[in-house]
């Protein structure tokens, strides 16, 4: 049986950890993480390689399967074609300064659909006005866009990624509508008070979504089923099994 995938992510990694020399940097004598092991098990516990492998997931799997997935992690409202972050997205982002970074990022013909991965770190009303300054400055680029989706995939309930506990998605857009923007970004030092009434009004454009990753197995699981047994069909089921391998090492799905 052939390894999963993800284990050479995991395995090109281990390499330059190893052979940092071939990125211009110097072995640690004091590096703290001594074996494959240990830095699989470091890894494994970080949010940033589950979202390179979810990126590597949506850039690679057929466009029927992504979009699928992302028709379901809406209730069935993203009916859009969508792509992994075309290049003219990539672009607007890069000069942007970092202000922020999306998890993963589509276009559509005729909207934008955002994923925020959540592990162990809060969400908060700062980081959603972020991701709505990002759909209004990527509108003035992409005259075709007309509304956005937000979908948030963590491990528990929608009240469990809120330091506030915002019960619902109705009590989080009246807390959005009493927050005072302020006038620069955090990152980057990015002027936001020509966008304020711009992002009030992207609120209103907004579809927001949450997903716990045990729904979202089930709509992986979904998804194979419609490949079919052919030789093709079965190569894509195991890329979507890897996925899932993923999920289960980490303890996000059952």
């Amino acid at each position: 049986m052939k390894p999963n995938w993800n284990k050479y992510y995991y395995d090109i990694l281990d390499f330059y950890y190893w052979e940092p020399q071939h990125l211009g940097k110097i072995k640690n004598p004091n590096r703290k993480y001594r074996t494959y092991d240990d830095i699989f098990k470091h890894l494994g516990q970080m949010e940033v390689s589950l979202n390179h492998q979810l990126a590597l997931f949506f850039n690679i799997v057929p466009e029927s399967v992504s979009n699928g997935l992302l028709k379901a992690m809406t209730d069935g409202k993203a009916k859009d074609k969508y792509i992994y972050e075309s290049h003219k997205t990539a672009k607007v982002i890069e000069k942007l300064n970092d202000f922020t970074q999306p998890d993963l990022l589509f276009e559509g013909k005729n909207s934008l659909l955002a994923i925020e991965v959540k592990l162990d770190s809060w969400s908060s009303l700062d980081q959603l006005m972020k991701y709505l300054l990002l759909y209004v400055l990527l509108k003035k680029k992409l005259k075709h866009v007309k509304r956005f989706s937000l979908v948030y995939l963590a491990k528990d309930k929608f009240d469990g990624i809120w330091e506030q506990e915002y019960k619902n998605k109705e009590e989080l857009l009246k807390a959005f509508r009493e927050y005072e923007i302020p006038d620069y970004t955090a990152k980057g030092d990015i002027n936001i008070k020509p966008y304020k009434k711009a992002i009030l009004k992207a609120i209103e454009e907004t579809d927001i979504h949450f997903v716990n990753f045990q729904e979202f197995s089930g709509f992986l699981d979904s998804e194979k089923r419609k490949l079919g047994r052919s030789e093709l069909g079965r190569g894509w089921s195991n890329f979507i099994d890897g996925l899932k391998v993923e999920l289960k090492i980490r303890k996000l799905i059952k």
